[in-house]
């Protein structure tokens, strides 16, 4: 099914669910209206996308998150690579 819709400025795009929704009007094939409220449209099903607003990256959180994450396992790791080292020379102090 062919379908054109006009969302107004409330728009927003939900990453979790993977649509986009807003209040807007939808239009048929012919552009006679068809529905006018609120309207949820899946990403996949979506062909254009304008806007007049910078879309913000919805991920940007995730991605800091994901980066923290990855940063404090390669610390950790070194870390616990080193303990082995660490422990074996505290060993051959203590034990003449």
């Amino acid at each position: 099914m062919v379908r054109f819709c006009i969302l107004k400025d409330s728009w927003a795009i939900d990453t979790t669910l993977n649509t986009v929704g807003g209040n807007g009007t939808q239009y048929d094939f012919n552009r006679q209206q068809t529905f006018q409220g609120y309207i949820n449209i899946p990403i996949d099903a979506l062909r254009f996308l304008e806007t007049e607003f910078k879309i913000v990256n919805p991920e940007a959180g995730r991605i800091t998150t994901l980066s923290l994450l990855a940063g404090l396992d390669v610390v950790l790791g070194l870390i616990a690579s080193q303990i082995p080292r660490l422990v074996s020379a505290h060993v051959l102090l203590l034990h003449p």
